[in-house]
């Protein structure tokens, strides 16, 4: 298998003591976040590393409550002074991300604002050519992975009042590393994700939101040095570090963004 594509030259696959959540300057202490896609894999694995990070108050969204528990009984007993909460719901339906969002308030009080929220959630569809393709299967592909982003980034904007507060979308490669064959509608609905990201970051920018691309996972994005990686896309095995040391660059162009770059 051929390596894969790195912008710094240090390529990580796993925690470093940068971005370590026990990291005191990392504290999360205090904080509010929400996740959707937090019943397994990525989404639980963000949900943990935030709770050893500190983080206060967790809500969780998910299409399947028993897996969404789960992830709740463990956090409980490996971090028992974060608190925990569960919504299950589609996060293509405009009523249940609502709903998620009251249930924020209804967990951990009327005055819960939002300080990082991790659009998780994802579809794959099944590997075929664009001939081959069922409709509905592809273009569900985009519902996950295009309208949901729409539907959290209006209620985070709505619950989001603190400056810095974080909106991560979990991108991924095929959405910027040239074409893969047979996902069509994955690769297309995430680079349609992706420019949504950059565009709301210059909507809400100014109020002092953050929205960040990232691939395949997220957590490190919200560190305090993070700020010049808002509207940006980055990849989570790239160094911080390195990423740090080149901030004005990253910052004050085109780097890390999508586009027809290069030519004007």
């Amino acid at each position: 298998m051929a390596a894969l594509p790195t912008y710094t030259k240090t390529f990580h696959t796993t925690t470093y003591p940068s971005i370590s959540p026990t990291r005191p300057e990392l504290s999360l202490a205090g904080k509010t976040i929400l996740i959707t896609g937090g019943g397994s894999g990525i989404g639980a694995a963000i949900a943990h590393a935030y709770a050893q990070a500190g983080a206060r108050n967790i809500l969780l969204m998910g299409r399947r409550l028993g897996r969404l528990e789960a992830v709740q009984t463990s956090i409980a007993s490996s971090h028992p002074r974060t608190a925990v909460a569960l919504h299950a719901g589609d996060v293509t339906n405009p009523a249940d991300v609502a709903a998620a969002f009251a249930a924020l308030t209804a967990a951990f009080g009327p005055s819960t604002t939002l300080d990082a929220l991790v659009a998780n959630a994802g579809y794959l569809e099944t590997p075929r050519t664009v001939d081959a393709a069922d409709e509905q299967d592809w273009w569900r592909a985009y519902e996950v992975n295009v309208k949901s982003l729409f539907l959290l980034a209006r209620g985070f904007v709505r619950h989001a009042t603190k400056p810095g507060a974080v909106f991560v979308n979990v991108s991924t490669m095929a959405a910027h590393a040239g074409a893969f064959p047979e996902f069509s509608g994955y690769a297309g609905s995430k680079l349609a994700a992706a420019k949504v990201v950059e565009v709301m970051q210059a909507e809400k920018g100014g109020e002092g939101l953050r929205f960040v691309n990232a691939h395949p996972g997220v957590i490190e994005t919200d560190i305090p040095e993070a700020e010049f990686l808002k509207g940006k896309f980055v990849w989570v095995n790239w160094d911080v570090d390195e990423l740090k040391a080149r901030q004005q660059e990253i910052a004050s162009g085109n780097e890390l963004t999508v586009g027809l770059l290069g030519w004007a």
